[in-house]
């Protein structure tokens, strides 16, 4: 995947953090039709991406422990 768009899927997850801080149940949005399953998608969206970005962090080679 590429780091650019990693970056910006990183940035876009923090707006959208930051702005669900700010909105109240009374203000309607939950109102919206299909809003609690969107947001489950999102959210999963997310966490597919986080564990993608740990897992190339984290991987090593796959010849590691060989005896040489």
């Amino acid at each position: 995947m590429n780091d650019r768009l990693i970056r910006y899927l990183v940035i876009a997850a923090v707006v959208l953090g930051g702005i669900g801080l700010f909105i109240r149940p009374e203000s309607g949005v939950d109102r919206v039709p299909g809003f609690y399953p969107l947001t489950a998608v999102l959210i999963i969206t997310l966490v597919v991406l986080g564990v993608r970005m740990l897992a190339r962090l984290l991987e090593r080679p796959e010849d590691e422990y060989d005896a040489d």
